[in-house]
């Protein structure tokens, strides 16, 4: 289990505690996570994910690094629960079909490549590689992983500047370095692939 690059994390009790004593705003924030992680059509509802972080956290599974604010802590493990295949259900492990497009799971991709070697896929894995890249590159910002999040669950203006309880300018602030992420990523794949 990755608890980051610090290795030393809270007792339990006081991780149980800081969630207990979570303010209003907090409290709000990482059920507005769990409401974006929820909506990202892996069939799990918010409570779910905030029930099966917390038990994972009180029984030790899921430790919290000192090195990590509570919020960004749990909604991390909130996080990493969307993409545990043991967690999620049956009905989210059922790949639909619709409009003759399959939903085509990451670890996918390279099957079906070597089945479909259009454009279209392609452009879809370089997405799914630059997403991924993405999400890594802010994991520990929590106002950054959270204005994501929310993009993906299409999430716009006040609802966006609410789930993440900011104001306008506070909001303008994370979505321009956000694009300035997401540009100099470009720029890199555009090297990487020789095209300017």
């Amino acid at each position: 289990m990755d608890q980051g690059g610090d290795d030393r994390c809270h007792p339990v009790d006081d991780a149980l505690a800081a969630y207990h004593g979570l303010s209003e705003i907090e409290r709000r924030n990482i059920v507005n996570a769990a409401k974006a992680l929820a909506g990202q059509g892996k069939y799990v509802s918010p409570d779910e994910l905030i029930s099966e972080a917390y038990v994972r956290m009180a029984e030790g599974r899921r430790l919290w690094p000192t090195s990590k604010p509570f919020t960004v802590f749990f909604a991390g493990a909130m996080k990493s629960l969307v993409s545990d295949r043991m967690f999620l259900t049956d009905e989210g492990k059922v790949v639909r079909l619709k409009n003759k497009l399959a939903v085509v799971r990451p670890d996918d991709l390279s099957l079906v490549a070597a089945n479909d070697d259009s454009e279209d896929l392609r452009d879809k894995i370089l997405l799914e590689e630059v997403a991924k890249v993405l999400e890594a590159r802010i994991a520990d910002d929590e106002g950054l992983e959270l204005l994501w999040t929310g993009i993906q669950c299409d999430m716009k203006g006040k609802e966006l500047q609410e789930a993440l309880g900011v104001d306008v300018k506070q909001l303008a602030t994370l979505r321009t370095r956000l694009s300035r992420l997401i540009d100099k990523l470009c720029v890199e794949y555009q090297a990487k692939e020789g095209r300017s």
